[in-house]
């Protein structure tokens, strides 16, 4: 299922089909979309419309829906697109879902990086790659300098995560690069 953020206006592409051959046919009768909102029977038709034949293609259509809370749409919330007026070669399309979405929730991506930031990075080191973030957490939490090298330790202090090589100069702060 497609997840959008709210004040976004997306583009959902469908075909309609003649129902007794299975041909794209055009959605005709003065189509109208309107959306449902999960565990709600009032449609929302304010910012919701159609282009029909879209490219000139029978049977390929393109709604424009325009999730703002001004129209109706609220984050955390589940809908669903679906024909409200039409036909298709003349028997009704009425009904028809023709597609879905999520309004993504704030708390969610906040729930995200909370437990981003408290992962501990012990239970990826083993698996962590040279160039991750990981390895960058260790480095800076227990790493030691010996001449021209630099080595990276895990959690639990003593094994080796990774080592680099450092470029030294003793003119400058004597660290002048790490490779």
């Amino acid at each position: 299922m497609r997840v959008i953020e709210l004040e976004q206006t997306i583009y959902v592409a469908f075909t309609t089909r003649a129902f007794s051959t299975g041909v794209p046919t055009t959605l005709s009768g003065t189509p109208v979309l309107s959306v449902l909102e999960e565990n709600n029977a009032t449609p929302i038709t304010a910012g919701v419309s159609v282009s029909v034949d879209r490219a000139s293609v029978t049977g390929l259509n393109e709604a424009t829906i325009v999730a703002t809370a001004a129209n109706g749409y609220e984050a955390g919330k589940r809908y669903s697109l679906y024909v409200s007026t039409g036909t298709v070669d003349s028997v009704s399309a009425v009904g028809e879902v023709v597609g879905e979405f999520t309004v993504r929730s704030a708390t969610a991506l906040t729930d995200i990086a909370d437990a981003i930031l408290l992962r501990n990075a012990s239970n990826v080191e083993s698996t962590a790659g040279e160039h991750t973030l990981c390895t960058v957490i260790l480095a800076m939490m227990e790493h030691s300098i010996s001449g021209s090298t630099l080595t990276i330790k895990r959690t639990d202090g003593s094994t080796t995560h990774a080592t680099k090589t450092l470029t030294l100069n003793a003119a400058a702060d004597p660290i002048t690069g790490i490779t």
